[in-house]
């Protein structure tokens, strides 16, 4: 046992005499340990004898010849053309400054440009182009300015637009963002009669003040008014302000009633009830943003943005719920409705739209974007307001099968999340010439 320990110990210090590196005499001069060379990092400033690039050089020339004009332009000034071919003299004052600042300068102008295309690309950018559209973006019409938006800037768009509305409006403005910007319906409800509640007693008890005055941080006006956007603001609306009043021997904070007594009356608080709970959610509708495609093989190939699927995090952690209860009711018997019923359930909870292309004869595709609540009746005004003439009717197909029930839902028909639909005119003896399309569809006619 000694001698295998005496093995190991005389390898470990054999190793540790090795790493030691060379020896050295008593009577040697050390050496200075070498330096390595210093690594330049990312957020360093590139020496001075880095040679600029020709483009970064170009743009200094260009920007320092700006900057330039713009110093000696008089006071009240003149325009100035911004695209100049750079003169001699430019040309000689950015040799005379170091290299480094063109570079800088260069590169800083490049970067704007660059961002200028890319943001100019990003504007036309058409959406849902089919096969490499993944990430771009699901349009929606603000039913308040009128103004196309992207599907994920809709809460903030829809926000400031109602708070526009509660400054000309702040009754109106604050009821409207309460059943707007509140999602959760029950939440929305609580806080719905909650403040109808507090009006309804005042209006009952006119004489007495104890009713027009809450507490501000007690616990259920905190859970059901102010946990909901609008909820304080439609108070406010109603005439209510906050003060610090004595309660229970120390100064809280409270909301009181201070309405002119003309004000304060049975009709008026009435009216305040009955716009709040009459008032209904502003939701925007969907761009259609009409789209004319060649027809292809790759017709049937659908990549979709992640805008179209509706999972959110909570309805994951319902997912193993959801699936037990369909495991449980596949056990059961089950008639057909109940069984279409669970179908739209599941689109619904999967879904926010659908893509749909529309085959016309002519080897045209229509493509238009959809809700899957909406009803074949929405895609035939769609395919309606696209045709060069209204004059000849025409059905709409699905696997052979023809949509004849207009209040039939795409959810019902299994249409989600993306589906190819036919064109087919009524009557084969009279037809329109070709193309079927609108002009001003078919100019901007791409390829799948």
């Amino acid at each position: 046992m000694k001698k295998i320990r005496g093995f190991f110990e005389d390898i470990k210090a054999d190793f540790n005499f090795r790493r030691a590196g060379d020896g050295h005499s008593l009577t040697e001069t050390p050496a200075q340990p070498k330096k390595e060379p210093k690594k330049a990092s990312k957020e360093e400033v590139p020496s001075s004898s880095q040679k600029p690039s020709q483009a970064s050089m170009t743009a200094g020339v260009a920007a320092v010849e700006r900057i330039e004009r713009v110093q000696s332009a008089p006071s009240q000034g003149r325009n100035v053309t911004a695209h100049t071919t750079p003169s001699t003299a430019a040309n000689t004052r950015v040799a005379k400054t170091s290299p480094q600042a063109v570079r800088l300068a260069g590169d800083a102008a490049v970067r704007r440009i660059e961002g200028d295309r890319s943001g100019a690309a990003a504007v036309f950018v058409s959406p849902l182009k089919g096969g490499s559209d993944r990430g771009t973006s699901v349009y929606l019409i603000c039913p308040i300015c009128q103004k196309s938006i992207p599907y994920k800037s809709t809460e903030d768009h829809l926000e400031a637009c109602l708070q526009e509305e509660y400054l000309k409006d702040a009754i109106l403005g604050s009821a409207k963002i309460i059943h707007t910007m509140c999602k959760d319906q029950e939440k929305r409800t609580t806080c719905v009669e909650t403040l109808c509640r507090y009006l309804d007693n005042i209006r009952l008890n006119l004489e007495d003040e104890k009713y027009q005055k809450i507490r501000y941080h007690n616990k259920a006006f905190q859970d059901r008014v102010c946990s909901v956007k609008g909820g304080e603001l439609f108070l406010e609306a109603c005439g209510f302000k906050q003060k610090l009043l004595d309660h229970n021997g120390k100064e809280e904070q409270f909301y009181v009633l201070q309405l002119e007594e003309d004000k304060l009356n049975d009709e008026t608080l009435s009216s305040y009830t009955e716009l709040l709970k009459g008032v209904t959610p502003v939701r925007p509708s969907v761009d259609r943003r009409p789209q004319v495609f060649r027809a292809t093989a790759k017709v049937s190939h659908f990549d979709l943005p992640e805008d179209f699927y509706h999972l959110t995090p909570e309805e994951i952690k319902k997912e193993q719920k959801v699936r037990s209860e369909t495991m449980e009711k596949e056990m059961m018997l089950r008639t057909k409705i109940m069984k279409e019923r669970d179908g739209v359930k599941n689109v619904l909870r999967y879904y926010r739209f659908i893509l749909l292309r529309i085959r016309m004869p002519d080897n045209y595709i229509l493509q238009g974007v959809f809700r899957p609540l909406e009803r074949v009746y929405d895609v035939r005004q769609f395919v309606l307001a696209s045709l060069s003439t209204e004059a000849f009717p025409f059905s709409l197909l699905s696997t052979g099968k023809v949509l004849d029930d207009d209040n039939t839902t795409l959810a019902e028909l299994g249409l989600a999340p993306a589906s190819v639909l036919t064109f087919a005119w009524t009557s084969t003896e009279m037809t329109p010439e070709s193309p079927f399309l609108k002009q001003e569809l078919l100019q901007n006619t791409e390829d799948l």
